[in-house]
């Protein structure tokens, strides 16, 4: 009995001491990846430019407050100086640049267009109109201090043609060789037309013109 439990005690110290280690197991044990980005490469750029019905605010490259115009649309009101304005439809155009080239924020438009009803056919009557921006709290230090204006007269009788004046709301430089810069503005717009009064079309209703924010090479 003795001599039994012995070999046995025997058997299992000869397991322990013949066990395989981890350092034993044959195989690659170690890999390695090198992750990285590059802040010159277009791809870690980027630019947004957008309308909102509330004020955006910026904090480390993260937009907040933003809230996109119902159906893309803006009511205007006609007020007691017989010209429309969007005092009671708030609008803010706000953009953010982080880039290490030159670029430009500016407001593009053709004169409100006349139309015989909604949805109906436009007329030979045009409303021109002025667009004003009102810098709002946040800005980065390389916006322009002035605030910037879009005026779009309607078409001349002589010419028929349009020529929209704007300024940059933003106007950023870069040459391509340095790391990117962040640039970031929110400003309010307050929309006003010539007096409705001067059109003399007599079946036009309804007048609309299409706003665009772009972010342009400068």
């Amino acid at each position: 009995m003795k001599k039994g439990l012995l070999f046995l005690v025997l058997i299992l110290a000869s397991a322990v001491l013949f066990a395989a280690t981890f350092d034993d197991i044959k195989g690659d044990k170690v890999a390695t990846v090198t992750a990285y980005f590059n802040l010159l490469d277009s791809a870690s750029q980027y630019v947004k430019v957008g309308f909102s019905e509330n004020p955006v605010t910026e904090s480390n490259g993260k937009l907040s407050g933003e809230s996109p115009i119902t159906d893309e649309k803006l009511g205007l009101t006609v007020g007691g100086d017989g010209k429309a304005t969007n005092t009671m439809s708030p609008l803010y155009l706000y953009a953010i640049m982080y880039t290490n080239l030159s670029c430009d924020l500016k407001l593009s438009a053709k004169s409100m267009q006349g139309y015989t009803a909604e949805t109906g056919t436009p007329t030979d009557d045009h409303l021109g109109f002025t667009v004003t921006g009102i810098r709002q709290d946040g800005h980065t230090a390389d916006v322009t201090e002035e605030e910037p204006v879009l005026t779009v007269a309607k078409p001349g009788a002589d010419t028929g043609t349009e020529n929209p004046t704007t300024e940059a709301f933003i106007t950023r430089g870069g040459d391509g060789q340095q790391a990117p810069t962040k640039t970031f503005g929110c400003y309010k717009l307050e929309i006003v037309t010539d007096p409705v009064s001067s059109g003399t079309d007599e079946t036009t209703t309804y007048y609309s013109t299409e706003i665009t924010a772009t972010i342009a090479a400068g």
